[in-house]
C-alpha cells in the first residue's frame, strides 16, 4: 500500500449537481477554516484562494502541495544548519556559541541519510545509533513514494529546482528514451554496501546528504568566507 498526498482535481458539475457528502477530513477543515479556502463545484467550478495561489507557484504546487511544503522546509532547514549553524567564525568561543545556536542538531540530515547509517555499521561491524533513524526512514519509504528522497533530502529539493528552473528549458541533452543507465543506481547502491562489508567506507562520495555537503563546502562556503571575511582569506582549490 502506498500513500500519494495529492490534491484532488475539481470535476464538473453535473446537470443536476448534488453535493457529495464532505469527507471527514474536510468535514473537520469546513468547521475551522472559513469558506474560502475551500473550492465549489455545485453549480460551476469555483477554485479556492489557495489553489489559485498553488497554481501560480507551478503545477507540482498544485498537485502535491504536502510534499513541496515538506520539501521547502527541510531545505531551508539545512541550509540554515550549514550556513548559520556550522558558520566557525565570529565569537572566539566557537564551542559555546555553536552550542548555543544549535536548536537541532547539526548532523540531522546525516543521521537520516539510510545509506549513509547503514554502510558506517557494515564498515564497523557495530551497532550504530542513527540505525534507528535508518529503519524509521525505510518503513516511512513503504507507505509514501520516495519518502526520503521526494520530500526530506535537501539534494533531491535541490535536483527539483535545477529541473524546475533550467532543466526544462535545456533540451539538447534530455535523454528520450531509458536504457540501462537506469538500473546503474542499483549497481552502484551493491558496490558502496560490498565495500562497507570489507571495511572501505565509500558512502561519503555516493550518499546524498554527503554529497550536497561537499558540493555547498566547494561552490558556496568560499563565497560565504568572502562577502563576511574577505576573499583574501579564501583558500585557493589546488591548496
Amino acid at each position: 500500500m502506498r500513500l500519494n498526498l495529492f490534491l484532488p482535481y475539481l470535476r464538473h458539475p453535473k446537470k443536476d449537481p448534488k453535493r457529495e457528502m464532505a469527507r471527514p477530513f474536510k468535514r473537520m477543515a469546513l468547521k475551522v477554516l472559513p469558506d474560502k479556502v475551500f473550492s465549489h463545484t455545485d453549480i460551476t467550478i469555483h477554485p479556492s484562494r489557495f489553489r489559485k495561489i498553488l497554481k501560480a507557484l507551478g503545477p507540482t504546487w498544485l498537485s502535491a502541495p504536502v510534499r513541496r511544503c515538506v520539501q521547502a522546509i527541510c531545505f531551508i532547514t539545512f541550509l540554515w544548519l550549514f550556513f548559520y549553524v556550522c558558520w566557525p567564525y565570529g565569537d572566539p568561543d566557537h564551542a559555546g556559541q555553536f552550542a548555543a545556536k544549535e536548536f537541532i542538531a547539526a548532523e540531522t540530515f546525516l543521521a537520516i541519510d539510510p545509506l549513509v547509517s547503514i554502510s558506517t555499521a557494515l564498515a564497523a561491524k557495530a551497532w550504530v545509533w542513527s540505525l534507528f533513524w535508518a529503519a524509521g526512514i525505510l518503513l516511512v519509504c513503504v507507505v509514501f513514494p520516495r519518502g526520503f528522497c521526494g520530500y526530506l533530502c535537501p539534494l533531491g529539493t535541490l535536483i527539483d529546482l535545477f529541473d524546475f528552473s533550467i532543466g526544462k528549458h535545456v533540451t539538447r541533452f534530455r535523454v528520450k528514451h531509458d536504457g540501462w543507465w537506469v538500473n546503474l543506481k542499483y549497481y552502484l547502491l551493491l558496490g558502496v554496501l560490498i565495500c562497507s562489508l570489507f571495511g572501505i567506507l565509500i558512502s561519503g562520495f555516493f550518499a546524498a546528504i554527503p554529497v550536497i555537503t561537499r558540493g555547498l563546502l566547494f561552490t558556496a562556503a568560499p563565497i560565504q568566507m568572502g562577502s563576511m571575511r574577505g576573499f583574501y582569506q579564501v583558500p585557493p582549490i589546488t591548496a
